[in-house]
């Protein structure tokens, strides 16, 4: 359920850090998703 949340492109980056103080491996989650979206969406 996490991963589909830090997977939407909308979620606030303020939430992100949030939990990445809470759970520190969040961060390495969520700049990984944050690549791979980035390099895969068109345009």
């Amino acid at each position: 359920m996490r991963k589909r949340v830090f997977a939407d492109p909308d979620y606030p980056t303020a939430a992100m850090l949030v939990a990445a103080t809470i759970r520190p491996e969040y961060l390495v989650e969520i700049q990984a998703v944050a690549i791979v979206s980035r390099s895969t969406s068109p345009g």
